[in-house]
């Protein structure tokens, strides 16, 4: 099974995107906005119909955070797939604080749900996860040894970077050092 497909979008419909690469194509359901890239799969086996069907994320955390709550009872891979589409910081804020509007605002998620979605996930999901998911370590530490190679204080590059609302990740590094340039004097 793939696990991982590197491609371009050549079509995009009703939350199904259609990927090409160089040898063959798939359709996956997509719930995010990238037109082109890497993209991680999930391949969900359909009982009922004796299907496989492939989600697409964007980052390995949002699979990672998918693959956590479609572990709970009665959340089936729709839902899964948009509350990990949502900000990985609002979801760990969400669970902190209660928040069931937080998660009676996705399509399919009422209050009963949200109830059992943040007592599920506080126990699956620590906040050390979360935090863990938010970056890539190895997209970390070199932007950490380019910015220290330049002068910069690697303990002002970490405190810098625990601020940042975004995923670290390989794609967005320029992104991240123009952050981290902005917050250091």
């Amino acid at each position: 099974m793939f696990h991982i497909f590197t491609g371009k979008i050549i079509q995009l419909e009703d939350n199904n995107i259609y990927l090409k690469n160089e040898l063959f194509g798939i359709m996956v359901t997509y719930k995010g906005t990238r037109q082109e890239g890497e993209f991680f799969l999930y391949p969900h086996f359909d009982q009922t119909n004796n299907t496989i069907t492939y989600a697409a994320f964007e980052s390995i955390d949002q699979k990672q955070i998918f693959l956590k709550i479609l572990k709970i009872s009665g959340i089936g891979m729709k839902t899964a797939s948009l509350i990990s589409y949502e900000n990985v910081n609002d979801i760990r804020t969400a669970i902190e604080e209660n928040n069931l509007n937080f998660f009676k605002q996705i399509p399919g998620i009422g209050p009963k749900t949200a109830k059992r979605l943040i007592i599920e996930l506080k126990s699956t999901i620590s906040k050390s996860d979360i935090e863990s998911l938010q970056s890539d370590n190895k997209t970390v530490k070199k932007i950490i040894k380019s910015l220290s190679n330049l002068g910069f204080n690697k303990s002002d590059i970490s405190d810098t970077l625990k601020n940042y609302k975004g995923t670290i990740w390989e794609n967005n590094i320029e992104e991240v050092i123009k952050y981290i340039l902005g917050k250091i004097k």
